[in-house]
């Protein structure tokens, strides 16, 4: 946890909502699930880091609770989190089939996903429909970019156990491309044991991917609201970005302090 002097004074404000807040809430820690995804969450030898793991150690601790972290696979985390009880899980895309299921704070970060493929290409990738035509597309089995193409009617996924795993399919091309979010994909490519030049970004982006710290529906509404308010709090400090700068991430325009 982080909370040094300056971290307390950027979260003084915040005093008033947990002097209102009940004293059995700030007592029960919240569980809190994330998954790898370099470089927002990253588990090695050297422990749990990133700039997501960060940012939720001090959102927490600045509504006065504490957070027990617990890395798991995506699929097992999404599924854990839509039983609870009191859980919290990060990042996640807030998808239209996830809303009502979960309590959302956030987002934690925005980015471009595109469609990549391998260098030296031909394929001319800049409409939905120019994908369709292509051969097999790899997605990560039940993650935001398999629900959306999906939803879209797509027939030609390859659903693959992880991103990292799909590009390695590009890579030998036994896929024609892969959807990959921005900010992730150098680190992705070197997960895979591949060079991020080995690949190239199409001019087609599918969408921007918002992801966020989502809560199980058991958790109580004072808690969001406060964990909610830690965040903006971040954000209108300058502190959110000085996280983000520590894992060489600039925020994209247009993101609004929310």
């Amino acid at each position: 946890m982080l909370c040094g002097p300056g971290f307390r004074t950027i979260f003084s404000a915040l005093g008033v909502l947990l002097a209102a807040a009940p004293a059995s809430t700030l007592a029960r820690d919240l569980q809190v699930l994330t998954h790898p995804l370099d470089p927002l969450t990253i588990s090695d030898d050297n422990g749990l880091r990133g700039m997501a793991v960060d940012l939720v150690d001090e959102i927490v601790a600045a509504t006065g609770d504490h957070a027990v972290i617990t890395v798991e696979p995506f699929a097992r985390l999404l599924e854990d989190l839509q039983q609870g009880p009191n859980l919290a899980g990060f990042v996640i895309a807030r998808t239209p089939e996830r809303e009502a299921a979960l309590q959302w704070v956030g987002p934690l970060i925005v980015s471009s996903v595109y469609v990549y493929v391998k260098a030296g290409s031909t394929l001319g990738l800049s409409t939905i429909d120019d994908l369709r035509a292509v051969g097999a597309i790899g997605v990560q089995n039940g993650n935001a970019d398999d629900i959306f193409l999906t939803a879209l009617g797509f027939t030609n996924l390859e659903r693959r156990p992880s991103q990292s795993n799909a590009l390695l399919g590009v890579d030998q091309e036994r896929l024609s491309a892969v959807p990959v979010s921005e900010l992730v994909f150098s680190r992705l490519a070197q997960e895979a044991g591949l060079h991020p030049e080995s690949f190239k970004r199409t001019p087609l982006k599918l969408y921007d991917s918002a992801l966020y710290l989502a809560l199980s529906k058991d958790v109580e509404p004072d808690r969001v609201i406060r964990l909610s308010a830690a965040l903006r709090a971040l954000k209108v400090s300058g502190r959110y970005d000085d996280i983000l700068a520590r894992y060489r991430i600039v925020r994209e325009a247009g993101q609004a302090v929310k």
